[in-house]
């Protein structure tokens, strides 16, 4: 599954003020921190590691916190390069990824798929306070701030 809200979409809903914001965070993210946070020379971890290393007791605590997620709908918020949605799919969930970030969709897509979980998520480029999900499409929610 592709992406799905691209930043237009997203523009024409919300008010001109909060536009520039957004825009300026989305580029801040995929032109300064996206390079230095996805070089070759920083991958030197494969995803599989990767995921392992995520693992830490706050993590676990958070997930086990939401209790049985199994079949449910859970959002990680900011999900970057896709470690948490990961978990969750171990737990039986079906995440959606939202992040502001097209190259960090692009490369939790590209992980996933390649890890055979590319279909049991959903991948949604929008900012956390552009949220393009229906009213209740949500069963819980998962963010993590490093």
């Amino acid at each position: 599954m592709t992406p799905t809200t691209s930043s237009a979409q997203a523009d024409s809903k919300h008010k001109p003020q909060s536009d520039d914001r957004w825009r300026k965070n989305r580029r801040h993210w995929e032109t300064v921190v996206d390079p230095a946070n996805m070089s070759d020379s920083r991958r030197s971890v494969n995803f599989r590691r990767q995921i392992e290393l995520y693992r830490t007791a706050d993590v676990r605590m958070a997930i086990r916190s939401f209790g049985g997620v199994r079949g449910k709908r859970v959002l990680d918020l900011g999900g970057g390069n896709g470690l948490a949605s990961v978990l969750l799919i171990h737990r039986g969930a079906r995440p959606v990824i939202v992040d502001i970030s097209l190259p960090r969709l692009l490369l939790a897509r590209r992980q996933l798929f390649a890890l055979g979980f590319g279909n049991s998520v959903d991948f949604v480029l929008a900012s956390a306070d552009r949220l393009p999900l229906a009213d209740g499409s949500i069963d819980g929610v998962f963010a993590k701030s490093t």
